[in-house]
């Protein structure tokens, strides 16, 4: 994960766990829009929010479901006898 945007990343996947799981509630969240203004000044603060959300899709730390919208995807743990 790039470092630029660690902060912003951490903060989708907690509002997510905290249940804000369709984009409108999470590109409308004000804690969001700001550490996303931080990132990118030039760039909408939804905009941000929506290439994190696919950034952090793409590495597999959440999935999106039309039925259940976003979701912060379970860690498996293989245990190794």
């Amino acid at each position: 994960m790039n470092e630029r945007f660690k902060e912003i990343d951490e903060a989708i996947v907690r509002k997510i766990e905290s249940g804000l799981i369709n984009f409108n509630q999470l590109s409308h969240n004000s804690e969001l829009e700001a550490k996303a203004a931080t990132v990118r000044l030039v760039t909408p603060a939804w905009r941000v929010i929506d290439r994190r959300l696919q950034a952090l899709r793409r590495a597999g730390r959440i999935v999106f479901s039309r039925k259940s919208g976003w979701a912060v995807k379970a860690a498996v743990l293989l245990l190794v006898s």
